[in-house]
């Protein structure tokens, strides 16, 4: 037997462009033995390279033509590792190399029967089992959209099984007997969907895409071990974390023109350090950068000094700092070596020169941070950079600086793309489900009818104003009842383009409204009920070319097919179950941005190059991120079952940051504080900060500071903040109202800005959407039935009259029978308020005449002008004695006190222009007997009297005297004429707040178009 060829094992070092030194070498022979191919088109179109990504495939292909001068080229086959040639181990006639291999599950199909299963899982554990866990809590999926999640969980453990080749048939030897019931559990039903997976996916015919891939790459492995092509074969940029991988990359190595090419091997790393690697002994060697190329290296069989650096040798500067990170990354075990770090990589001038290209940015916050970095690679670009690049796992922070960047013009090329859910599209259709599905809550139908692909078959104009009119009139206020239905009625109601644009809505939803019914739905029907109702809502020109849109499309359409047939849920599920299986999709966008920034993740960074690298969020629970909880095993079993430690994914973060820090100049940067709370620096920004020496480190944060006050003078203001003035606005006489009513007349006592703001403005607080029942509801379906009742009954106050006032009721409330809360909450308290008030009624005395619901004006004459007091009295009752001026409240009243200084003086003035004869009907020049507030809340009492009659005590500390009712009525019409008076003089102000006693009882409308806390807070600290 031949003896087994020499491996081929490369390296490339940080501070060198991998793609462009691994393309020359490839060209002129030095990558492979045979001699140079650069000018053999036909030699370079037979080599093949496997890359890590599909983003370092083009990448790669872009430095081949680079480097060939535009001159027409054939390009190598450059793939993804694991895309290998089916056709090629096809043709494989050895009997040996046979592979039975189903196609591979479509992710959905494959998302959705362990859903399946995982919902069947949970409807089994029924009350009686959970009842076997006294004191534990089971956390089982409550809905089919949590399900979907966990079974995404657990795919991706199985996953993880079959890549690291841990094997399930271990899972009954990891559970001891005194284990938590609940593991036991979930452990059982482990065992058993381990088992029945296969089955179930023999039955479709189908296998899992991460078992039939790994098989493809021992079968890609098998064959080129045994028919070794005479093209150039290189594996470049992998660290062959993946054992399938590792042994494509060992097979690779030892063929004749085969290569593989590392990234940043670490050649100065002490040999102690680098043997512990390999052993994979000792604490945290898990985490270490070099952790998985050493473990590597020893899987292919070579050793350190095997492993030849291609290109030249970095500029001392960066060699330096290769050390430098090198140091700084050391495992725990051998840190002790940091005390003689500095002198061995050459005293202070040495860590000056390593460091003199770092950046270290600590921003006050996330946002602070995000402008830092962009100002950083703006300043790049401005500085004749070729190329700038933001690595960084938090995407947040990722579209955060994109956002920055686009205010100068600057669209950055960043590779993660979108989650489907949070596009347009993915947006469409969560919020056609849930107006459909979820009884068309006001915010998701006015969402969904400003979303910019709705169209309804409508003009855009036509829609729009329909929209603005559904918005206005029929949603804001109390809420609806649930459904479309109501929706179309209330539009109906409000008339106009409302009532057109709601009918269609209603028609291009109903093949998934129609369902809303159902106790159960198949999987395959809703999908397809979603997918014409999509069709509906866009027509006639619905989103072709997006690829979102499309996604969206082929996701509901293979839903709709047999896949979704066996599943059946509740309607109300199918919005968040469909997110669940949908919603994290990349979508790409359809152009690249500017091709001199990317915004890269960490794995995509790993063979880029750029003039610039800023390294962002390097917080702990950032970069690295923590290791996540698996619901399904803890730690120890995993360890039990023969996976990786999840240090291990530290590891590789930790390789792609070491290598970025290494490679030039390069910005770290991190946010001192993040959601409102403060941060811990990353532990590799620690690291390096102690190797580095507070010298050469403070001048790397002194370069960091610059941009941060760079960043903070950006928006800063000019000068300090000037608080806006207490408004005074002085309209001209002619725009000041001539009407007042007598609600309005305490407003303009203690708020008369909120009068102006009203009056001459003309501006109305418009009501929330979809509000609980408030006052103003309350109110006028109280004094509707009590208006009724009294104006058809006038006794005896019996059993009788607490029937008619309740039918009066009745009536009344059939007016809000679209609001359902409002019936709800406040029919039960109509009628404990009609019982006592029919024995109020009962205990009161005789009246020779009722006046209810009366309207009146009572012109105040002002010199040249006269102003009109309007009013509108809820009872006035003529006794022997006098009038009686009666006002309901449905929420509180007024003082006493408060009435008789005529803070609160609405009573007063309605009796007022009762005496001068404002209410028709009314006789005037008699005497108030009383003024009567009656408070009809329903609770407990039922109502509250505030009779005020007789002589009403005043207040001698604030010089209040004591007055009839009928004095009070005098002095507040008196009052309110010279208060007019005061305000037909062009100069008199409408101050904001005049009255600021009564700011805790009111919250004004206005109060921010009159920016109160501004000057508010600066008459405060003056």
């Amino acid at each position: 037997m031949d003896a087994p060829r020499p491996a081929r094992v490369l390296t490339i070092a940080p501070a060198a462009p991998f793609l462009d030194t691994l393309v020359a070498a490839l060209l002129d022979g030095r990558l492979v033995p045979g001699g140079p191919i650069g000018d053999d088109p036909l030699a370079l179109a037979a080599a093949t390279i496997y890359v890590p990504t599909r983003r370092a495939a083009r990448a790669l292909g872009a430095a081949i033509l680079a480097a060939r001068g535009g001159r027409a080229t054939l390009l190598p086959s450059i793939r993804p590792l694991g895309a290998v040639d089916e056709d090629l181990i096809a043709l494989d006639t050895r009997p040996e190399a046979a592979l039975d291999l189903p196609p591979a599950a479509d992710p959905l199909e494959r998302r959705l029967a362990m859903t399946e299963l995982v919902l069947g899982w949970a409807r089994a554990l029924s009350p009686a089992a959970r009842a076997r866990l006294p004191g534990e809590a089971v956390a089982v999926p409550s809905s089919p959209a949590d399900a979907a999640r966990l079974a995404g969980d657990l795919l991706a453990l199985m996953d993880q099984v079959a890549t690291e080749e841990a094997s399930w048939g271990k899972l009954a030897e990891i559970v001891p007997a005194d284990l938590a019931g609940w593991w036991q559990i979930s452990l059982a039903f482990l065992e058993l969907a381990t088992a029945a997976w296969p089955a179930i996916l023999a039955e479709r015919g189908l296998s899992d895409p991460i078992a039939r891939r790994l098989a493809l790459i021992d079968a890609e492995a098998r064959r080129l071990a045994a028919e070794p092509p005479q093209a150039p074969v290189i594996v470049a940029g992998s660290t062959g974390s993946v054992p399938a991988t590792a042994r494509l990359m060992a097979a690779i190595a030892r063929l004749p023109r085969g290569a593989v090419v590392l990234p940043g091997l670490d050649q100065a790393l002490d040999d102690a350090t680098w043997e512990l690697l390999r052993s994979g002994d000792g604490e945290g060697v898990a985490s270490h950068p070099q952790y998985g190329l050493a473990r590597l290296a020893g899987h292919i069989g070579v050793g350190r000094a095997d492993i030849r650096e291609l290109g030249a040798a970095p500029p001392a500067g960066l060699a330096l700092r290769a050390r430098l990170v090198s140091e700084a990354f050391r495992p725990v075990g051998t840190t002790e070596m940091w005390e003689s770090a500095g002198a061995r990589l050459g005293g202070a001038a040495a860590l000056a020169e390593a460091t003199a290209g770092v950046t270290v940015v600590e921003a006050a916050n996330e946002r602070e941070e995000a402008l830092a970095v962009a100002l950083a690679l703006r300043e790049a670009l401005d500085g004749g950079a070729g190329r700038v690049a933001l690595v960084t796992p938090d995407r947040t922070l990722a579209r955060r600086t994109a956002a920055e960047l686009a205010r100068w013009g600057i669209a950055a090329d960043d590779s993660a793309g979108v989650p489907a859910a949070d596009t347009p599209a993915g947006i469409l259709a969560r919020l056609a489900g849930e107006v459909a599905l979820l009884g068309a809550p006001a915010t998701a139908v006015l969402a969904l009818l400003d979303h910019p692909a709705t169209r309804l078959g409508l003009d855009p104009a036509v829609l729009r104003a329909g929209a603005e009119q559904i918005d206005l009139a029929v949603l804001r206020g109390p809420r609806l009842a649930p459904g479309l239905a109501a929706l179309t009625e209330a539009a109906d109601a409000a008339g106009g383009r409302a009532a057109e644009v709601a009918r269609r809505l209603a028609a291009a939803l109903a093949p998934l409204a129609d369902l809303a019914g159902r106790e159960t739905v198949a999987v395959a029907t809703l999908a397809a009920a979603h997918r014409a109702a999509l069709g509906a809502l866009t027509a006639p020109a619905p989103s072709t070319g997006d690829p979102a849109a499309e996604a969206i499309d082929a996701a509901l359409a293979g839903l709709a097919g047999e896949m979704g047939a066996g599943l059946a849920i509740a309607p109300g599920d199918w919005p968040g179950l469909f997110q669940a299986l949908a919603g994290d999709t990349a979508i790409r966008p359809e152009r690249d941005g500017d091709p001199r920034v990317l915004v890269l993740g960490p794995l995509e960074s790993r063979l880029q190059h750029a003039d610039l690298v800023v390294l962002a969020g390097l917080n702990e629970a950032g970069w690295p991120r923590p290791v996540a909880d698996d619901p399904w095993l803890s730690r120890t079993m995993r360890a039990a079952l023969g996976l990786e430690a999840p240090e291990r994914r530290i590891g590789l973060a930790a390789h792609d940051v070491a290598q970025a820090a290494a490679a030039g100049p390069v910005v770290l940067t991190r946010a001192r504080r993040a959601a409102g709370s403060p941060t811990v620096a990353s532990r590799w920004l620690q690291r390096l900060a102690a190797v580095a020496g507070p010298d050469a480190w403070g001048a790397a944060r002194r370069r960091g500071e610059r941009l941060v006050e760079l960043a903070r003078a950006l928006d800063r203001p000019d000068g300090p903040p000037r608080p806006a003035p207490r408004p005074e606005p002085r309209p001209p006489l002619a725009a000041r109202p001539t009407t007042i009513s007598v609600t309005e007349v305490e407003t303009l006592i203690r708020d008369p800005y909120a009068v102006y703001a009203r009056r001459v403005l003309g501006l109305r607080a418009l009501d929330p959407h979809a509000a609980d029942p408030g006052a103003a509801e309350r109110g006028t379906i109280v004094h509707a039935a009590l208006a009724d009742f009294l104006g058809h009954y006038d006794g005896p106050f019996d059993e009788d009259a607490v029937a008619a006032l309740t039918a009066a009721g009745r009536r009344a409330f059939r007016t809000v029978e679209r609001y359902p809360e409002v019936v709800a909450l406040w029919w039960p308290r109509f009628e404990r308020i009609a019982r006592a008030f029919v024995a109020e009624m009962a205990a009161a005395g005789p009246v020779r005449r009722r006046h209810l619901e009366i309207e009146g004006l009572l012109p105040i004459r002002l010199g040249a002008r006269t102003v009109m007091l309007k009013g509108r009295a809820d009872r006035i009752d003529e006794t022997a004695a006098g009038l009686v001026v009666v006002d309901y409240k449905t929420g509180g009243h007024p003082s006493q006190k408060q009435v008789a200084s005529l803070l609160a003086p609405q009573l007063p003035l309605e009796a007022a222009m009762a005496r001068h004869g404002a209410f028709p009907g009314v006789p005037a020049g008699g005497e108030i007997e009383a003024l009567v507030y009656i408070a009809l809340k329903g609770r407990a009492p039922p109502i509250a009297v505030l009779s005020m009659a007789g002589v009403l005590e005043g207040d001698a500390d604030r010089g209040v005297p004591d007055r009839t009712p009928t004095e009070l009525a005098e002095e507040a019409r008196q009052r309110l004429a010279a208060l007019l008076a005061a305000y037909e003089d062009p100069g008199h102000p409408y101050l904001s707040w005049a009255r600021p006693q009564f700011e805790r009882r009111f919250a004004g409308d206005y109060d921010h178009l009159a920016r109160l806390q501004e000057w508010a807070l600066a008459e405060d600290e003056a």
